[in-house]
């Protein structure tokens, strides 16, 4: 049987060749929960938006080329899966994940050969590991131990991702935040990364996302680096932590600009960073990012530009609201 494990990334490369599970690997790790997104573009508009984003708002990722050149060999290889026998998608449950996964289901829902063998692979906890956050956390042998699990991909599954996948180009989120309400859908951790993502909309309380608010709680707590607040992030701050640490430093660079910066100059990761007098405000409630600052940032196919943006997230209602 030929078989092929596609992952998000390559965090499972190693680990798997170490099992008997063999097959192919294959990563597909393009960060649509960030950067513009647009459901109808087709491959070339695609692979040039996505590797300018990469490039320059992410940081640090290569030049556009490079970018583009890795985005189009991920296509390439995309088109050749059917010749596989099975194809395991491993998705945990954080939004990084489920918004490939939807991307991916979205796009092979339709292509011939395929179906049948899917075979998808999820989880959002494992009993060895206390604070599950991925399978990049496991080991070879308890790896190895959940082949039997995965499951074939039904055809409401192909459609959910779909749907999702469409909301989550759309320019208006409100079909994005009546599938995050939708417990025990078919696919049973998308509701949970939908309502992550709406939660990276500016607050009601002070204009800032989710992460950039428990960002500014970490210095709080005593983080006197980035690579500390990354850590008390991921380690038990964020509900559902889904960024890498090099899609974060970006974001400790973006509060320590502009006129009235929530934190000191980011000078790196590693570098001694800390809260400003108006970081402290912003942290306390007392303030507004979006009205001191303006925003240029795009959440799907939603994008946020200037001082008065259409939506906040509202913390009290759990969800998101028309902003006045």
């Amino acid at each position: 049987m030929r078989r092929l494990h596609l992952r998000c990334g390559s965090d499972l490369r190693d680990a798997l060749s170490c099992t008997d599970w063999t097959g192919d690997f294959l990563e597909w790790s393009d960060p649509v929960c960030q950067g513009p997104i647009d459901a109808e573009w087709g491959d070339d508009t695609w692979v040039r938006r996505r590797a300018q984003f990469l490039s320059r708002g992410l940081g640090g990722g290569g030049t556009p080329e490079r970018i583009a050149a890795q985005l189009r060999a991920q296509l390439d290889a995309l088109e050749r899966i059917s010749r596989y026998d099975e194809v395991i998608l491993w998705f945990e449950h954080d939004l990084y994940d489920q918004a490939i996964l939807c991307r991916l289901l979205s796009r092979l829902r339709d292509r011939e050969g395929l179906r049948g063998k899917l075979q998808l692979l999820s989880l959002d906890r494992h009993p060895d590991v206390p604070r599950f956050i991925g399978f990049g956390q496991l080991r070879p042998q308890q790896l190895a131990a959940l082949r039997g699990t995965e499951r074939l991909v039904r055809a409401d599954q192909f459609d959910l991702a779909h749907r999702a996948w469409v909301a989550l180009c759309a320019d208006d989120p409100r079909n994005l935040q009546q599938l995050a309400l939708q417990e025990g859908g078919s696919l049973p951790f998308l509701a949970g990364a939908l309502t992550r993502h709406l939660q990276e909309f500016p607050s009601l309380v002070h204009g800032l996302s989710l992460t950039e608010a428990l960002l500014l709680r970490a210095y709080e707590n005593g983080a006197t680096t980035p690579v500390e607040a990354f850590q008390q992030l991921t380690a038990s701050l964020d509900p559902q932590p889904f960024l890498g640490d090099a899609m974060c430093w970006p974001i400790f660079r973006r509060l320590a600009e502009g006129t009235r910066p929530a934190l000191s100059s980011y000078r790196g990761p590693r570098e001694a960073q800390c809260l400003t007098a108006y970081g402290q405000r912003l942290a306390a409630g007392e303030g507004d990012w979006v009205r001191d600052h303006g925003l240029a940032r795009d959440l799907g196919g939603v994008r946020l530009r200037g001082k008065r943006v259409p939506w906040r997230w509202d913390p009290d209602a759990g969800a998101l609201v028309i902003a006045d």
